[in-house]
């Protein structure tokens, strides 16, 4: 349909074609996307825009004509119910439609860089060789215990998940932390990545609520007193 409610990149009447997206073409998307986002946000002249209706501007640039950005967004979210197992997938999905805020993405890629920057302050320090060169491994107990340093407040649940999909991807008494993130060409993660972002979304998902009741609680107080 084409009413006010319907986001701007899914409004369209009559008929879409399911071009059945692959994978592989729904995280370039979903990455393109958060390049050209980046940029705005960060973008001196850039005015507030919502993830939704950037979304609609981002298609708009690269389809042009109503019916194919239409067509394209259709397909996109096709895509995205379809591949819901993934982190990027499940996560942009509730961000257009509202359910999460867009700063859970930024605070995501944080997360996964501030804890791949932990390994390598772990690294230096243990395992350094002259000059200070990192050799990119850490033992399995290091990569544990920073693990567990680094998450303090994720519970022993979540820890032995992680644990376990670290055996699952590198079974061997080293390490390579680096490697842990590696995508493969369809925009694939290891088991660890997956379940860390996963955590992160559960974790963001549990919060978002009860942070905008706490919001909505004091703005409601501050009219009372005003």
């Amino acid at each position: 349909g084409t009413a006010p409610s319907v986001p701007k990149f899914l409004r369209m009447q009559g008929k879409v074609r399911n071009r059945n997206m692959q994978k592989r073409d729904c995280e370039q998307l979903i990455n393109e996307f958060w390049r050209e986002k980046t940029k705005h946000n960060q973008s001196k002249a850039a005015g507030t825009v919502t993830v939704s209706d950037f979304l609609y501007n981002f298609l708009k640039s690269k389809y042009g004509v109503p019916a194919a950005i239409a067509e394209a967004g259709y397909n996109l979210i096709d895509a995205l119910t379809r591949y819901q197992y993934d982190a990027d997938c499940e996560l942009f999905e509730k961000i257009i439609f509202g359910e999460l805020c867009e700063e859970t993405y930024y605070d995501q890629v944080e997360m996964m860089d501030d804890f791949i920057e932990a390994c390598k302050a772990v690294d230096k320090k243990k395992n350094g060789k002259k000059g200070g060169r990192l050799g990119g491994t850490l033992k399995r107990p290091e990569f544990m215990e920073t693990l567990k340093s680094f998450f303090k407040f994720k519970s022993p649940e979540d820890i032995a998940l992680l644990h376990q999909a670290v055996i699952y991807d590198q079974p061997l008494p080293v390490i390579k932390y680096m490697k842990l993130f590696d995508e493969t060409r369809d925009g694939d993660q290891g088991k660890f990545a997956e379940t860390l972002r996963d955590q992160h979304l559960y974790d963001s998902v549990a919060c978002y609520p009860a942070i905008e009741n706490a919001i909505r609680e004091e703005v409601m107080k501050n009219d009372a007193r005003a």
